[in-house]
C-alpha cells in the first residue's frame, strides 16, 4: 500500500484503482427524480449523480482537483451495450469533498450517462459504471520498451499482420489489426447489462442486420500485459471515420482480444487498427484481478 500523497496530478505517476471485481469501479447513486430505475432510450443522454470512494480517486493531497482533468473509463460490459459515461469540466472538490473523503466517506458528483446504441438500457441506483485512472507520461514506454514487449510475447502475433509499431505525433504506440467480422449486437430491445456474461448472451458473430454507427469489433490477437503496466486505448483509429468510445483502459494483467466500441459510418472493416499506449508506474506493481489492497487508502489517514 503505498504511503505518499503527491501534490499535483503532474507530480503523481501513473495510477488506477487497485481493486478487483468491479469494487474500483464509481456508482450509480441517484437517477433523475429520484426513480429507482433508469431507462435510457436510443440516443438519449441523463444527468445522473455517482458516488466515489477515497480508493476512487489518486493518492493526492487535498487542493484544487478538476475530476475532468483524470481520465475515466467506463466498464466494458456497459460500453458494449452502448453506453458511456462523462464527467463534466467545473467538477471540482470543495473543501467539504475532501473533508469527507479523508474520514473514509464517499462523496456526491453529476456525470452524464448517453446511449450509442439502437437499445433501451435499464440502470439501477448502485450499478457500477467505471473506473477514474491518472496518466503521467513520464511513465510512458517508449519504441524500445515496446518492442522489449513484443519480443517477450506481450503480442503474440505476426508483424505487420497483427501488430506494428509506431508514432502519432512523435508519440509511441502499439497498433493492432481489428478482425474484419464485426460482433452483432441485439437492437430494439429493452436490456439490463451488469456483467459480460450478461452482454455475451446479447452478441453474437451473426452478421448484424444494422447496428448504425456503432460497431462493436475485437482484435485479431491478445494481449498480454505484465502485472506493472497498464495500456490505454487511443479514440484514434484508422481510418479516421471511425472512432473509438472511452472504455480505454487495459488492466495490468489483462490477457485476451480486446473488445472495441467504435462510432463511425462503415461496413467494411478489412483494414481498420487501434493504437494503445502503455506505462509502467511504482503504482502499478499489482495485477487487478487478484489484488486487494488500494493506493488511496493513505488519505485516510491525513489530515487536511
Amino acid at each position: 500500500m503505498a504511503s505518499k500523497l503527491y501534490q499535483s496530478l503532474d507530480t503523481c505517476p501513473t495510477w488506477i484503482p487497485a481493486k478487483p471485481n468491479g469494487d474500483g469501479d464509481v456508482a450509480l447513486q441517484t437517477l433523475p427524480g429520484g426513480a429507482s430505475k433508469l431507462k435510457l432510450g436510443p440516443g438519449k443522454k441523463v444527468i445522473i449523480s455517482i458516488s466515489i470512494a477515497p480508493f476512487h480517486l489518486p493518492p493526492l493531497k487535498p487542493g484544487i482537483i478538476d475530476l475532468h482533468d483524470l481520465w475515466f473509463s467506463t466498464r466494458s460490459c456497459l460500453a458494449q451495450s452502448g453506453v458511456f459515461l462523462n464527467i463534466p469540466k467545473n467538477s471540482y472538490l470543495s473543501n467539504t469533498d475532501w473533508e469527507t473523503l479523508r474520514t473514509g466517506n464517499n462523496i456526491i458528483k453529476s456525470a452524464q450517462l448517453e446511449n450509442f446504441s439502437h437499445n433501451t438500457l435499464i440502470f439501477n441506483p448502485g450499478d457500477h459504471i467505471g473506473r477514474f485512472f491518472h496518466l503521467n507520461e513520464n511513465d510512458r514506454l517508449n519504441q524500445t520498451q515496446l518492442m522489449e514487449l513484443v519480443d517477450n510475447g506481450s503480442f503474440p502475433g505476426i508483424e505487420d499482420d497483427d501488430y506494428r509499431l509506431c508514432s502519432i505525433n512523435d508519440e509511441p504506440f502499439i497498433s493492432l489489426r481489428v478482425d474484419p467480422n464485426e460482433i452483432s449486437l441485439s437492437s430494439g430491445e429493452t436490456i439490463r447489462i451488469t456483467s459480460r456474461q450478461e452482454i455475451y448472451q446479447h452478441t453474437s458473430s451473426v452478421l448484424p442486420s444494422s447496428n448504425g454507427d456503432f460497431h462493436l469489433l475485437q482484435t485479431t490477437i491478445p494481449v498480454k500485459l505484465p502485472k506493472n503496466i497498464i495500456g490505454v486505448i487511443s479514440t484514434v483509429m484508422a481510418p479516421s471515420t471511425l472512432t473509438h468510445l472511452k472504455s480505454q483502459l487495459l488492466d495490468p494483467g489483462t490477457s485476451w482480444k480486446i473488445r472495441l466500441e467504435t462510432l463511425g459510418h462503415s461496413t467494411n472493416f478489412d483494414n481498420v487498427w487501434i493504437f494503445i499506449a502503455l506505462y509502467r508506474s511504482p503504482l502499478l506493481d499489482f495485477n487487478t484481478h487478484m489484488s486487494i489492497s488500494t493506493y488511496s487508502f493513505c488519505l485516510l489517514s491525513t489530515s487536511i
